[in-house]
């Protein structure tokens, strides 16, 4: 459990960094940012690709057989050279998918502000207004009311950056409220032992 845990925080706060990463780029440089992100994305699905395809060469027979890895590595392989070719096709989808990951880090904080009420936290509530914030601003984002695609792209990381500060927010949250539920989980566990071992005094005459 403790393992989980800390795999679930180690990635939530790799997420959240990502996001101020990502943010500032798209906000400190929105004209070129979009180009670079686009070639990233177009170099990690060629890199995929080329790792699918070498799974596959190098798998024994007949384990290889029923598996998709030489098909699946040609498509990505393929697909990323073309858009690494052609990157303005991903950055004209590019606030599409970011808009969307705004909207699915709102649904994920929903949950969180769940499960912080059903701990009796009670601050719940602000992590809902929170996650009410990232799914209009990832609503705003796919609507697109803004005159030009550089103004889009830095609302868009204004709006990352502010999604992976209140990231780092609820996951210091939760884990406060985690370890404050564990002790008092250990002290209940503790006085109900000491009041199974102790021994009953008779009384005397």
């Amino acid at each position: 459990m403790r393992d989980f845990l800390s795999q679930f925080k180690r990635d939530f706060a790799l997420m959240a960094a990502a996001c101020i990463v990502l943010g500032l780029l798209l906000l400190l440089y929105p004209e070129t940012s979009g180009t670079i992100i686009s070639v990233i994305i177009a170099l990690v699905l060629a890199a995929a690709g080329v790792m699918h395809i070498l799974t596959y060469i190098f798998r024994r027979y007949p384990d290889d057989i029923g598996h998709m890895d030489l098909v699946f590595g040609l498509i990505c392989a393929g697909l990323g050279v073309f858009l690494f070719l052609h990157p303005g096709i991903l950055i004209s989808l590019l606030p599409t998918v970011l808009g969307l990951l705004l909207i699915i880090d709102g649904i994920v904080k929903l949950q969180s502000a769940i499960d912080l009420a059903r701990l009796h936290t009670g601050r719940w509530w602000i992590i809902l207004i929170l996650a009410a914030a990232s799914i209009i601003l990832g609503s705003v984002a796919l609507i697109n009311p803004f005159e030009t695609m550089f103004i889009l792209l830095m609302f868009i990381g204004a709006s990352l950056i502010i999604d992976g500060l209140f990231d780092f927010w609820t996951l210091f949250s939760i884990h406060r409220r985690v370890k404050r539920f564990r002790k008092e989980m250990e002290e209940a566990d503790r006085m109900a032992r000491t009041k199974k071992n102790a021994i009953p005094v008779e009384p005397r005459d």
